[in-house]
């Protein structure tokens, strides 16, 4: 994202040029290349999202280092545990559009257990 040409952010009425470009160059000098054990792994049950995941991890030089899946989370089965996990689960607005219907037909509340089962089963023990 660092080189990330334009954020919707821009158009904000209080952004800072300046001040982002100050911060980008900090993020920058900090940059360290992915240790080689490092493995990525990403599940999604939206192709457009991975596309875009892969996509974006080419250009932030992780292209080789990253596993993606196309799957429901209650299939899911990583390789071997995870040592961090982010998430990124349907929330507020998107708990109530139609977009929901990715989730093949799912009422949001067996998206969440699904979610809460996958956590317990494969990711005991993570930060």
């Amino acid at each position: 994202g660092l080189e990330r040409p334009r954020w919707p952010f821009y158009a904000w009425p209080d952004f800072d040029r300046a001040l982002w470009e100050k911060c980008r160059e900090e993020a920058r000098a900090l940059c360290r290349p992915l240790p080689e054990h490092v493995k990525l792994v990403g599940n999604d049950v939206h192709e457009g999202a991975l596309t875009l995941a892969e996509k974006d991890a080419h250009e932030a030089g992780v292209g080789e280092s990253i596993k993606l899946y196309f799957n429901d989370i209650s299939h899911f089965r990583p390789l071997s545990p995870p040592s961090l996990l982010v998430t990124n689960p349907p929330w507020g607005l998107r708990l109530e559009t139609e977009s929901f219907s990715d989730f093949e037909d799912q009422p949001p509340e067996s998206v969440w257990k699904n979610l809460g089962e996958f956590l317990r089963r494969e990711c005991a023990g993570v930060e």
